[in-house]
């Protein structure tokens, strides 16, 4: 397939992982594909063993027994408030079943789980990972004609014609799901009775997939910590150039004007001399005039001062931004 859709790329890549997840791969074949997020997409059916295999574990296949022995906490809440899972009278003593073999399993794996009260089912805790999981029935519409109590009951007559009416009835098929996240789009999601398996055979993935998303979910928390560490550093590097920056322009800026005023100063000096010997008869105005223009030049002076260096004060975050780029002198994730 060349250069596919990203939509059409994911929805292949999910087609291969049902095919091997569900066993619908011929036995002594394996499936190999490349391209899985740019350029053409090659998917092939080859023959033999994976040549990963022998780096995979093996799974510990969970059995659900055909009576609940030990009943989990929240099972037993369930049991008594059965309308939070989606199953007709026939199918919840089974639905039961697997719930408690899948709680009882995902805790001895050192997991918890709890039944919150404002959404339905059961929401699996591994760490900071919370996945809400929630089994239902699978439902059909049938076309059901009343019972002859219920004619009775209407005082229907023989010879009036009786309309069917459309119910929705439980198939007996169970589904067991994940709740929806887009980030975790691509992944499996879904496990349901079929012809040739049933839900209970799949808690064996429901657990893998549980333990591979709070894998995914820890990898990703780890990967935001350094993320944000590194844009502290960065952050932090950033502002000490700032400082550094905003001391050197201080520092230049008063240089400039101590070198401006000492040479006004000598300007003023040199004039006041040639004023002096221009005017031999000076009166005492321009006597007057010479002298303050002198003073003047001795204010100015910075030879004349005790203290060259100047103070540098904290700088102010306003006075850090011109220095700063694309970062906020209050942080790495602070906006202007």
């Amino acid at each position: 397939m060349v250069d596919p859709e990203a939509p059409t790329r994911a929805a292949w890549r999910r087609a291969i992982h049902a095919a091997k997840e569900d066993g619908l791969l011929p036995r002594g074949h394996h499936l190999r594909h490349r391209g899985r997020d740019t350029g053409d997409l090659r998917i092939e059916l080859v023959k033999g063993e994976h040549p990963d295999a022998r780096h995979w574990a093996p799974r510990l296949r969970v059995d659900v027994p055909n009576a609940i022995g030990q009943v989990h906490p929240l099972v037993a809440k369930l049991q008594r408030r059965p309308g939070r899972i989606f199953v007709t009278e026939a199918s919840l003593n089974r639905a039961l079943r697997i719930l408690n073999t899948l709680l009882t399993e995902w805790e001895r794996r050192g997991n918890s789980a709890e039944l919150e009260d404002d959404a339905h089912g059961i929401t699996m805790i591994c760490g900071e990972s919370r996945y809400g999981t929630q089994i239902s029935e699978q439902r059909e519409v049938v076309e059901q004609y009343p019972t002859s109590e219920e004619l009775e009951q209407k005082k229907v007559y023989a010879w009036q014609r009786v309309q069917p009416t459309e119910r929705e009835v439980g198939t007996g098929y169970l589904v067991l799901e994940l709740k929806h996240e887009w980030k975790y789009s691509g992944r499996r999601r879904r496990w349901a009775d079929r012809a040739r398996w049933t839900l209970e055979s799949k808690l064996t993935d429901v657990l893998a997939e549980l333990e591979a998303r709070a894998q995914l979910d820890e990898e990703r928390r780890i990967a935001k910590l350094e993320e944000e560490a590194r844009r502290q550093q960065d952050c932090e590097a950033a502002m000490a150039t700032a400082r550094f920056r905003f001391a050197e322009d201080v520092k230049i800026k008063a240089l400039t004007e101590q070198v401006d005023g000492w040479e006004q100063a000598a300007r003023i000096r040199a004039y006041c001399d040639a004023l002096q010997a221009a005017q031999a008869d000076a009166n005492s105005d321009v006597t007057a005039w010479i002298e303050w223009a002198r003073t003047y030049a001795d204010r100015i002076d910075p030879l004349r001062r005790h203290t060259f260096q100047p103070g540098i004060s904290e700088p102010r975050p306003q006075d850090l931004k011109p220095y700063l780029g694309r970062w906020s002198p209050y942080g790495p994730d602070a906006r202007y």
